[in-house]
């Protein structure tokens, strides 16, 4: 499609804890994605992310859900 809306909301719950929110809506094909995800820091340089992703799209008139996938990820930074 030629345009897109982005919405991002993220908050701090701790130093170590962190949430976000990502929506993104294509109206030419009406199509939303949620992409929700958590951040832990377990250590100096380790991070552990959680995301999940939920594509809804208009099936018959209706938005419907087409697929659900979750990710773990662990992160070294160095």
């Amino acid at each position: 499609t030629k345009y897109n809306a982005v919405l991002t909301v993220m908050k701090q719950v701790t130093p170590l804890f962190s949430v976000n929110l990502t929506t993104i809506y294509s109206p030419g094909t009406n199509l939303v994605l949620l992409l929700p995800s958590l951040r832990y820091n377990l250590g100096t340089n380790i991070d552990v992310d959680v995301f999940w992703q939920c594509f809804y799209a208009e099936q018959q008139k209706k938005m419907e859900p087409v697929v659900y996938r979750g990710f773990l990820r662990f992160k070294w930074s160095f």
